[in-house]
């Protein structure tokens, strides 16, 4: 598995990076931090300094997770050296011999934070995004920028907005009756699990006619998190007429996931702009699954 964390100077940031490292944790997944900033002169020393001072203090803060004798990524700061690549980009050459999986940290300090995050996004081949992003109501990042809801849109891997570091008591997963990957499936078992949450699935419903087709696939998925030893989930089939409804009804506890590949059933209910609308609004975190 490989996790791209996006961070900028905000302390909404450090959701991010503590919930990246509770997934890595967990799935020992390769991490890539990639720190971006929207300079209006990019290339000021200064302030390329800042920014990479930020990079390297949340590389400390995802590695102070770990144990050190039980942590798969290089735990030394001489094991890590930040080379600039291009003009006001800076990339580490972490030494790998003496570690089981990488953390690899970029300071973009370009002006164009969006961009920096797309095109690593897209070179590395990630499986997931995280980013923070500030509280209920606006979901920004400096200057106004609407970054996590762009990211949420237009990527093509999963994406968890991390709204803040509360206790998530439920994890509440909305499925495609037709098809969900396995690599979701496993996601919401590692969300589950680090957050020690309960869980409830729920199936959308185009009319009577497929309940029935609905409620079969949550059975089978059911029988996945039983073997994960995960206590019984709540299962809940919602109709299309509802579903609107039934995600501004959501508790505040709950961290919601939607499957939302392109094909997804999922995917044509739930538009774009219902999806900037329930990132901006949502009182915790939500992830997208792809």
């Amino acid at each position: 598995m490989k996790i791209l964390i996006a961070v900028d100077q905000g302390l909404y940031s450090d959701h991010a990076i503590i919930e990246g490292a509770r997934i890595a944790e967990n799935t020992w997944a390769n991490v890539t931090i990639i720190g971006v900033k929207s300079y209006k002169k990019a290339n000021e020393s200064d302030k390329n300094n800042s920014l990479i001072k930020s990079v390297k203090d949340y590389r400390k803060q995802f590695l102070n997770f770990f144990d050190k004798g039980d942590c798969p990524y290089p735990v030394h700061t001489s094991d890590y050296e930040l080379m600039e690549t291009g003009p006001g980009v800076y990339v580490d050459s972490p030494v790998l011999e003496r570690a089981q999986k990488e953390l690899k940290t970029i300071a973009a300090g370009t002006g164009d934070p969006l961009k920096e995050i797309f095109v690593e996004a897209n070179d590395g081949d990630y499986d997931l995004i995280i980013i923070g992003c500030t509280g209920t109501n606006d979901c920004v990042w400096e200057n106004n920028l609407l970054i996590p809801q762009k990211i949420v849109n237009e990527a093509s891997c999963s994406v968890l907005v991390a709204k803040d570091v509360k206790k998530i008591k439920k994890v509440v997963c909305c499925l495609d009756h037709s098809q969900v990957s396995q690599e979701s499936i496993e996601m919401i078992n590692q969300l589950v699990t680090f957050h020690s949450a309960k869980l409830k699935i729920v199936g959308i419903a185009e009319g009577d006619n497929l309940k029935d087709k609905v409620e079969n696939k949550i059975k089978s998925i059911l029988k996945y998190y039983t073997a994960k030893h995960i206590s019984t989930p709540e299962i809940e089939v919602v109709a299309v007429s509802a579903f609107d409804a039934f995600i501004s009804a959501r508790e505040e506890a709950s961290l919601l996931a939607l499957w939302m590949e392109k094909k997804s059933f999922l995917a044509k209910i739930f538009s774009k702009t219902k999806v900037t609308k329930l990132i901006r609004e949502s009182h915790s975190s939500v992830m997208i699954l792809r």
